[in-house]
């Protein structure tokens, strides 16, 4: 019996080990890295992108969002070329002044790196003059004709009627108008033009009578 018993046990033993779970850890691809990580830059500044690990597949956005496998890939890390360089503004999207850049790299048989985000503005060499209301605050009346000056004259001015500060989004000046509110009105007016920094706002503020 007792050496029966010691069969049955080294059986158990051997049936454990044969049972185990043998597990290997994956490693986790080192962060890359952005340089400069973030700030305010003239046209042109280069944004260098690198990662270390060879055969890694770097994702990015400009969304916010964290990148993922179905994102844009911004390149992949080949042996002797392991950064890729972004030019500001190039890759900004399209008629901002700024971009958040979110990058992460994956590969096959790894985890995935962390997530690294760097905001990025552009401030060009010329700025848009301030435009001109005319006339200027005061008191005029409804058939008055508002003319709102700018310059260059290649310009785009975006005006409010609301008191709110202009956005590309607000309406944009092509010709004199009136206002057919009376009272106090505050018009407000920025000028935008590609490759130029947008000009400061223009504030007039009317009291505005039917005659």
């Amino acid at each position: 019996m007792k050496i029966l018993r010691i069969i049955l046990s080294l059986a158990l033993v051997l049936l454990m080990f044969s049972c185990k779970k043998h597990t290997t850890e994956l490693l986790t691809i080192p962060d890359p890295t952005l340089t400069p990580t973030g700030g305010e830059w003239h046209p042109g500044q280069i944004v260098r992108v690198e990662c270390s690990e060879i055969g890694a597949d770097v994702h990015y956005t400009l969304d916010g969002s964290d990148p993922t496998e179905q994102d844009s890939l911004l390149f992949t890390v080949v042996q002797g070329d392991n950064n890729f360089d972004l030019t500001i503004p190039d890759f900004f999207p399209a008629g901002t002044t700024s971009a958040t850049l979110k990058v992460k790299a994956f590969k096959e048989g790894m985890h995935p790196s962390g997530v690294v985000s760097g905001t990025y503005s552009v401030t060009y060499y010329q700025t848009v003059t301030t435009p001109i209301f005319v006339p200027p605050s005061g008191n005029i009346t409804t058939a008055t004709q508002i003319t709102i000056v700018d310059n260059p004259s290649t310009a785009d001015t975006y005006y409010t009627l609301d008191g709110t500060d202009p956005t590309q989004n607000s309406i944009l000046y092509e010709e004199p108008f009136s206002l057919t509110q009376t009272g106090q009105v505050t018009v407000k007016a920025k000028s935008y033009k590609a490759l130029w920094n947008p000009s400061e706002i223009a504030t007039a503020t009317y009291n505005v009578s039917t005659k």
